[in-house]
């Protein structure tokens, strides 16, 4: 199953953040994960500002700290599928 999240509806698809999708194959295929778990495929459209990340380098408390900010609109999304994800 897959699931769309919409923040607004009222802006266009590709607005920035707007669009998550959400796939559990798991829940068609058991044997993806160990028994009692699933896998979770979560993502954005590929349209993430670059600039934000240019001369940004890995693995500095920088790089760290941006995709840690830059996460929240997925997991914003995971939880309206799975509410407790941040708990498991």
């Amino acid at each position: 199953p897959q699931f769309a999240v919409v923040r607004d509806w009222n802006k266009p698809i590709e607005s920035e953040g707007n669009v998550m999708i959400v796939a559990i194959p798991s829940l068609l295929d058991p044997s993806m994960a160990p028994e009692g778990k699933h896998v979770l495929h979560a993502y954005t459209a590929g349209n993430e500002p670059i600039e934000l990340w240019r001369g940004v380098e890995r693995g500095t408390e920088e790089y760290n700290q941006l995709k840690e900010d830059r996460s929240q609109v997925l997991w914003n999304a995971l939880e309206k599928v799975i509410p407790d994800i941040r708990d498991r």
